[in-house]
């Protein structure tokens, strides 16, 4: 049967969104805070503290983490677009003007020419010149493409090493913060109810001490005219859980100190903002009409376009 009393709202909403628990927990607290010249709220801020502290602490390392990764991640991909438009094609006209192509040599070397340097993933990079660098061997022709080869891999394989470290320590911390999550959301039910029974006669006052605001815009996942708020870490660009049919219009205000864009994409896994995109400036406002969007880009990104800070974005539907 489903649950009808003490649903916890707190846990609901934050769930998926460490950023936006962050946000919820904290705001609480400050109002908690705020009000401590009432013994009975204070008492409730000590006893949300004893678990926020944990929760702060743990976010604290789990952001450095999230921005370590990202960064590994960028650096990565410098790496790989470097190799793709400059490095293997330098390598390849470097062969050629030793053996030319179609060669007996220079198929030897590079059977599939640049295409074993440059395609899949990460390791099949990395394969590809290690096999490369191996075929030249002793080769006085190619001694310094050789030594110039392993210096970009050696950098390659460094790249590689710290992204996935940079990756593995980010899910482990996500994991501890996740179970944290889940222990300050029910301390903040807690208090919930403490401020449910303080103010039983006067309700209206216990949403003083909840960004409630924030908690309905976060609800639904449908754009209302309440709206859609986003949270983004620097350099974040995070798929959407909405939805639209191509009808609607939309206004995307941009609620924070960077600049953000809002994208349009045909899969669930783009990692790259594209060409195309609606920059929201900071303190400014973009509007969207769904029916311009290609009817098989049906995947809503928001991207935060600062390396430095936090952006804030919310989407609400055009009156």
């Amino acid at each position: 049967m489903k649950q009808y009393f003490a649903i916890n709202r707190h846990d609901n909403l934050s769930k998926g969104s460490l950023l936006f628990g962050n946000h919820l927990f904290n705001y609480c607290y400050s109002k908690l805070i705020a009000n401590d010249v009432d013994p009975e709220i204070a008492a409730m801020a000590a006893f949300l503290l004893v678990q926020l502290s944990d929760w702060n602490e743990g976010y604290a390392a789990w952001r450095a983490a999230a921005l370590a990764s990202m960064g590994a991640t960028r650096s990565m991909k410098l790496l790989n677009k470097q190799l793709m438009t400059e490095k293997a094609p330098a390598w390849i006209v470097k062969i050629w003007s030793f053996y030319p192509e179609g060669s007996e040599k220079a198929v030897a070397l590079i059977p599939h020419g640049r295409q074993d340097l440059i395609t899949g993933p990460n390791l099949n990079h990395k394969v590809g010149m290690e096999t490369l660098i191996a075929a030249i061997g002793s080769d006085t022709n190619l001694a310094a493409l050789k030594t110039e080869m392993q210096t970009f891999v050696d950098s390659y394989v460094d790249a590689m090493l710290n992204q996935s470290k940079a990756q593995k320590l980010l899910k482990d911390l996500s994991k501890a913060q996740e179970l944290l999550r889940v222990d300050t959301a029910e301390a903040m039910l807690c208090v919930e109810g403490s401020l449910i029974k303080k103010y039983y006669k006067t309700s209206n006052l216990v949403d003083d001490f909840f960004d409630v605001s924030a908690m309905r815009r976060r609800h639904g996942k449908k754009i209302t005219d309440d709206g859609y708020q986003v949270f983004l870490l620097p350099d974040e660009i995070k798929l959407l859980e909405t939805r639209f049919t191509g009808t609607e219009k939309w206004i995307a205000e941009n609620l924070g100190t960077e600049p953000a864009c809002l994208f349009f994409s045909k899969t669930m896994d783009a990692s790259e903002i594209p060409q195309v995109k609606y920059e929201i400036p900071v303190g400014g406002s973009v509007p969207i009409d769904l029916s311009q969007v290609p009817s098989n880009e049906r995947f809503v990104y928001a991207a935060n376009l600062s390396s430095e800070n936090d952006a804030q974005i919310k989407i609400r539907l055009s009156k």
